[in-house]
C-alpha cells in the first residue's frame, strides 16, 4: 500500500513561516526517503488538511499519515486536528488516515534543546552593548532637543494611533472573550490532573477523579456535548479564581486606564533610514534624525527603552497562557507591558522602541521633558530637503553638545528607492 505523509502545522500570517513548514516537508521527503509528503495548515496557510490529502490521493497514496508539527498535545490537536482527520477519513472512504503523536516526548527533542543551549556563547561578565536609538523630528523639534538637551515624553493620548489609547472597550470584553477558553482549560486540567483541579476548584478529589474518568472515556461527540453544557453555565461556579478575577477586573481595568493616561512615553526607532518615517515624522525630509547611544555607565534612562511587539491581535489584560491564574502584582505589571509595548503589525516598518514612565505627567499637561546626557548624542542625519541654513544650525548645536557626534548628509539613492548617507562632520 502506498503511503503519503502530511506535515500538519498551525499556519501563520507571516508567509516565510509557512514556507519554513513546506521546507521541512520537502526535507522529510528527501531524508526518508518518502515519495509523497505534503505540508498542510490548520489556518492562515495553504493547503488545508483536506487539500493535502486530496493531492496525495491523486498521486496514488492509499494510506495517509498525519504528523502534527506541534510541540505538545494541546487544544488545537485535541479539538481541531482530531475533528479534521475524522472529516477527511469520511470524505475519502477509500483511504486509511492515521495520526502520529506531536513532537513532545520524542527523545530527539531533548537533543535539539541541548544543541540549542550549547550553541549559545558563554556568559559574559559585561553588560550587553546598547544599540543606537533614533529619533525622527522636524526642524523645530531638533532645535529644541539640541538646545535644551531634553527629550519629549507624551501622554498616550498624544500618540498618532488611536489604538494606543482606546483600551477601555478591550479590557471590558476580556472576560467575555476568554470564557470559552477558560472552560476548555478547566476541562483539560480536569482530564490531565484531577488533583490540581481539585485543589484549584475546591471540589473533593474523588469527585474530580470520577469526572475525569467520564471525560477520558467519553466519545468525541459526548465530550463536545459536555463542554458545550459547561460553557452555558456560569464559570464562576466552577472556578473561584475566575470568580475572583471577574470581581476584581473592573477595579483593575480602571487602575490600568488611569495609569495609562498619566504615563509619559518616549518613542524612537531602531533605524535612521526608513522612507516613510522621514516623510511622516521628519517634516517630509526637511527635519533630522538624531541617534542616541544609551550611557550604561551612568545608568541613563535610555537604557530602559524596549522594542515594541507587533501583532494582529490587540493586547489582553489577561494572560492567555494561564487563564486560571489569580491576578498578582506581577501579572498586572506584565499586562501593563503588553498594553504599552504592543502595536498593530501595520506599524512594524517603524521598528519602534518605547520608554514609559508611570504617573509622570501632571494634570493639565500633555507632555513632560527629560534631560539626556550630552555624550549620548552620537549621530545626526540631516534631511535631504533641509535648507543650508538649517544644516549649519543643527550641526553647530550638535557639536556644541558633543564634539564627537557624527553628522551625516542624507541624499536620495541614485539607483533604488533608498537614502544614501555620507558623513560631513
Amino acid at each position: 500500500m502506498s503511503t503519503g505523509f502530511v506535515v500538519f502545522a498551525h499556519g501563520s500570517r507571516i508567509e516565510s513561516a509557512n514556507e519554513a513548514v513546506r521546507a521541512v516537508a520537502a526535507q522529510l521527503a528527501a531524508a526518508g526517503p518518502f515519495d509523497q509528503v505534503e505540508a498542510a495548515f490548520l489556518e492562515l496557510g495553504r493547503p488545508d488538511l483536506d487539500g493535502a490529502v486530496t493531492a496525495l490521493a491523486e498521486h496514488g497514496a492509499r494510506r495517509i499519515v498525519v504528523i502534527p508539527y506541534f510541540l505538545t498535545w494541546g487544544l488545537h490537536l485535541e479539538r481541531d486536528l482530531t475533528r479534521l482527520v475524522d472529516q477527511v477519513a469520511q470524505a475519502h472512504h477509500d483511504l486509511e488516515v492515521v495520526m502520529t503523536p506531536p513532537l513532545d516526548g520524542h527523545p530527539g527533542l531533548l537533543a535539539v534543546l541541548l544543541d540549542r543551549a550549547r550553541s549559545m556563547p558563554p556568559e559574559s561578565d559585561q553588560a550587553p552593548t546598547p544599540r543606537i536609538i533614533y529619533k525622527y523630528t522636524d526642524r523645530n523639534g531638533v532645535e529644541k532637543i539640541l538646545s535644551n538637551r531634553t527629550l519629549r515624553f507624551a501622554r498616550p493620548s498624544e500618540m498618532n494611533d488611536p489604538f494606543d489609547i482606546y483600551i477601555e472597550d478591550l479590557l471590558g470584553l476580556d472576560l467575555e472573550e476568554v470564557h470559552e477558553r477558560a472552560i476548555d482549560a478547566l476541562c483539560d486540567l480536569l482530564t490531565k490532573n484531577p488533583q490540581e483541579y481539585s485543589d484549584r476548584c475546591g471540589v473533593p478529589l474523588e469527585s474530580a477523579e470520577a469526572s475525569a474518568k467520564i471525560l477520558r472515556n467519553a466519545s468525541d461527540e459526548r465530550t463536545d456535548e459536555i463542554r458545550r453544557y459547561l460553557k452555558s453555565v456560569d464559570i464562576a461556579a466552577l472556578s473561584p479564581e475566575y470568580n475572583a478575577l471577574r470581581t476584581e477586573q473592573p477595579a483593575l481595568r480602571d487602575a490600568v486606564v488611569n495609569h495609562l493616561r498619566n504615563c509619559a512615553i518616549f518613542c524612537a526607532s531602531g533605524t535612521p533610514s526608513n522612507l516613510l518615517m522621514w516623510a511622516h515624522y521628519a517634516e517630509q525630509h526637511r527635519g533630522a534624525v538624531l541617534g542616541f547611544l544609551p550611557d550604561v555607565a551612568r545608568d541613563s534612562m535610555l537604557t530602559q527603552i524596549e522594542p515594541v511587539a507587533y501583532s494582529e491581535r490587540r493586547p489582553s489584560l489577561l494572560d492567555d497562557s494561564n487563564l486560571l491564574a489569580r491576578p498578582t502584582p506581577e501579572s498586572a505589571a506584565a499586562a501593563n507591558r503588553r498594553l504599552f509595548l504592543t502595536k498593530s503589525s501595520e506599524w512594524s516598518y517603524e521598528q519602534e522602541l518605547r520608554l514609559f514612565i508611570p504617573g509622570e505627567i501632571q494634570p493639565g499637561q500633555n507632555a513632560t521633558f527629560k534631560h539626556f546626557y550630552a555624550t549620548e548624542l552620537v549621530e545626526v542625519y540631516l534631511g535631504c530637503r533641509m535648507s543650508r541654513e538649517n544644516r549649519g544650525m543643527v550641526t553647530e548645536l550638535a557639536k556644541r553638545l558633543n564634539a564627537e557626534a557624527r553628522v551625516f548628509s542624507v541624499v536620495l539613492g541614485r539607483r533604488k528607492y533608498a537614502l544614501d548617507m555620507s558623513r560631513v562632520a
